[in-house]
């Protein structure tokens, strides 16, 4: 039983994320030493309200996997799932919580050394803390899929029983309103992620003698930080949408959707620039900088939807792109390059893939 929860959830969801997961590694231990890590961990058990902090991301990401999980017990070619209420409680509720700590490493293993040190302190009460916050976010992860799996086939929706309010909805506000209204959770905790990079580039700027690229790798960062809404936008056509296709639209006014689409999802990103960007590098380079970020989302979901697939090489091969191109940021290559190369390559990607892909 914890094979088949591995195999079906588990793993999917570490293959979806492994962009989201990259983006969060390097923006840990890329701008922080592990000596600065320590020091951050010193402080959360030495204060309750840096250590509430700490907690408040764990839940966060814990809200992120539960509803990943939810959502995949709910999916049609997962709904075999739903013949482990042949099995008793006790070992499927043990299989639950298997499964949810599998899903929880990323923080988990953050809380290992900071357990390790409370211990050494003696600073019991944050020791009971963070174990504590773990702890429950296990239990309750393994009790609302206990709960969901008990009620399969029911669903409600209380704002369209009492109002029944009915909207006209353009084309390329389908997805967005998708994610505001079915994927909230992903959309926040992703909003909420992109939104912190690209706040921590813009205060770290005036501490030290940088330039430009510290803001571009933060925009480089916040549109990898997309990879899993942008994942969701392809399968979200390919399950509701797929006989658009069919619709006598050139390749232009595809992309032109599809490039309108992405720049209404990452509208947040370009309040957060437009409210926190350096003065000292001045409009106009702000505007090259939200190009560069509107352009990286716009390559990462051609790539993804039309080249990646489902297939985990494509992914390595994302990977270690996005490193190669920070590494290139970093030798002084203008941002409004990549950003022409790369819309260019999406168009092309669009061309050639579009009608190929099922």
């Amino acid at each position: 039983m914890i094979r088949i929860l591995y195999l079906t959830i588990v793993k999917e969801y570490y293959r979806q994320n492994a962009i989201f997961i990259f983006a969060v590694m390097m923006f840990a231990f890329g701008f922080l030493r592990a000596t600065e890590h320590l020091a951050l961990m010193n402080q959360a058990l030495g204060s309750l309200s840096v250590l509430l902090a700490f907690c408040l991301v764990w839940v966060l990401h814990g809200a992120k996997v539960i509803s990943f999980a939810v959502r995949a017990l709910t999916l049609r070619q997962n709904e075999f799932l739903y013949h482990l209420l042949a099995f008793p409680a006790y070992p499927r509720f043990r299989a639950f919580l298997v499964m949810i700590f599998a899903l929880i490493q990323l923080t988990f293993l953050y809380a290992l050394p900071m357990m390790a040190l409370a211990f050494e302190y003696r600073e019991w009460l944050s020791l009971g803390v963070i174990v504590g916050v773990n702890g429950l976010l296990v239990l309750t992860g393994a009790l609302i899929l206990e709960w969901k799996i008990r009620r399969f086939n029911s669903s409600q929706n209380v704002a369209r029983k009492y109002f029944g309010l009915r909207f006209r909805t353009p084309r390329v506000l389908f997805y967005p309103r998708y994610l505001l209204v079915r994927q909230t959770v992903l959309f926040l905790i992703t909003k909420g992620f992109t939104a912190l990079v690209l706040m921590g580039v813009c205060f770290l700027f005036p501490t030290d003698e940088y330039d430009a690229r510290l803001i571009s790798l933060g925009c480089l960062l916040a549109g990898f930080g997309q990879s899993v809404i942008l994942q969701h936008l392809h399968f979200f056509e390919r399950i509701y949408f797929d006989t658009y296709r069919n619709m006598p639209l050139s390749v232009l006014e595809w992309f032109g959707g599809y490039v309108l689409t992405l720049g209404v999802i990452i509208l947040p990103e370009a309040v957060v620039l437009a409210r926190n960007f350096p003065m000292a590098l001045g409009v106009g380079e702000g505007l090259v900088q939200f190009f560069f970020l509107w352009s990286v989302t716009v390559f990462l979901f051609h790539y993804q939807a039309f080249i990646a697939g489902d297939k985990e090489a494509g992914f390595q091969v994302l990977f270690f792109s996005g490193l190669g191109l920070a590494i290139l940021i970093m030798f002084k290559i203008p941002a409004w390059v990549f950003s022409g190369v790369g819309l260019i390559l999406s168009y092309l990607i669009l061309k050639k893939r579009f009608y190929a892909v099922e």
